[in-house]
């Protein structure tokens, strides 16, 4: 479906008084957004990737459908909200870009169960999830209240599903998904403590360790750590396509360790250990780059309004194949006086007509004054200090060449 077709389709919706284009108030450099003005004067944009299949099999109806269905929800999203409704609220757990602030009406996270995985929230209704964002909890809220929000919306999550439940997918008894609530099946990855008694109880079955794969917003898999390759391959097959969808999270194995998610990927001496490698920085690639976007225009909107303040530069997460082997990277330019970079496996540093290659922990152990964390990032950021000449010297003795 082109943006002409979207278009006539959103002018047909009752409701919709006019559709325009516009440039994305995050960054005007984008493709335009299509922007909805209802009847009653309120305003939403949306994303023109929504017209994109979510699977190679969705047919055009299904397609219109689901556009609808996410108009409704917008228009839902704005109308006044009552503040009792929060006695139903449930997780909402998206990836870090979903609560990137896009303007007015923004999805927040309350929480972060991984770097690129926030904990929000939202109210389960008949047809979609209203998402909660800030204006809308109480006045003076501070994070013992969110505590207690976090603790109410798992407690509703048990509620309206009784267990957690899961079904086998074709792959093979050793790949199964979660099964309820329905189109917010990822909701339960906010339920650490659930997740492992799950896990724990799995482990009794077999006596094998079992991973949990957030893939998508109704897409929550448990697989067997001693799955077979056919196994392995075959989810790998439904995992790779998620990267597309506009519901995305993050689609890799993770465990739980002391309380907390931890990504645990297969080795790579095996294709679809490689394959998850790949995934991974494919994922941490998608995320990094959509918020370096948002970094870039709030950082614009800064120095307009304080124009004497020191900026930086801001470093794309890159992926590089180096002797065979898939590295994460970061550049900075030899003019760069600050960068901010995404945490890689390596920092490319120019060095006059030449490039550096530098593990990211060999900076930070061998020239620590040069890296400082960077504040309120998910994922997170550092900001990198252009190197001085002696700095430089030290550099060149452990750059990988």
């Amino acid at each position: 479906m082109d943006r002409e077709e979207l278009i006539r389709i959103l002018q047909q919706h009752p409701g919709i008084a006019k559709v325009t284009e516009e440039p994305l108030p995050a960054d005007p450099n984008e493709v335009d957004s299509i922007v909805i003005h209802f009847d009653d004067g309120t305003v939403a944009h949306m994303n023109p990737g929504l017209t994109s299949p979510l699977v190679p099999d969705e047919t055009k109806d299904d397609l219109i459908h689901r556009i609808i269905h996410t108009v409704d929800t917008m228009k839902v999203n704005m109308t006044d909200f009552d503040p009792a409704s929060l006695t139903n609220i449930v997780p909402l757990v998206r990836a870090a870009d979903y609560f990137a602030d896009h303007g007015e009406g923004s999805a927040d996270a309350y929480g972060w169960l991984t770097d690129y995985i926030g904990f929000g929230l939202a109210i389960d209704e008949p047809k979609i999830l209203r998402i909660i964002n800030d204006s809308q909890l109480p006045e003076g809220h501070d994070e013992f209240d969110i505590l207690q929000l976090q603790s109410q919306a798992i407690e509703n999550l048990h509620t309206m599903s009784e267990y957690l439940t899961v079904s086998e997918v074709g792959l093979g008894p050793n790949v199964v998904a979660v099964s309820r609530p329905a189109d917010n099946e990822s909701a339960w990855f906010a339920d650490a403590a659930g997740m492992e008694n799950a896990l724990v109880e799995l482990y009794n079955q077999t006596h094998t360790t079992w991973l949990v794969i957030p893939a998508r917003r109704n897409q929550l898999f448990f697989v067997n750590s001693d799955a077979t390759p056919e196994e392995w391959r075959g989810l790998l097959d439904l995992l790779e396509p998620a990267l597309d969808a506009h519901d995305c999270l993050h689609p890799l194995p993770h465990l739980i360790v002391d309380g907390q998610w931890e990504e645990r990927l297969p080795p790579t001496d095996t294709d679809w250990g490689r394959r998850f490698r790949k995934l991974q920085l494919t994922a941490q690639s998608r995320i990094y780059n959509v918020l370096a976007r948002t970094l870039a225009a709030h950082m614009a909107g800064r120095n307009q309004e304080q124009p004497s303040e020191v900026g930086f530069e801001i470093a794309d997460f890159t992926v590089y194949s180096i002797n065979d082997e898939l590295y994460s990277v970061a550049e900075i330019t030899e003019t760069a006086q600050r960068t901010s970079v995404p945490i890689t496996d390596m920092i490319f540093i120019a060095d006059g007509d030449s490039m550096l290659y530098v593990m990211f922990t060999d900076l930070c152990r061998e020239c620590p004054h040069l890296v400082e964390p960077q504040d309120d990032q998910h994922p997170p950021r550092a900001i990198i200090t252009r190197p001085t000449p002696r700095d430089y010297e030290r550099l060149r003795e452990f750059t990988l060449a």
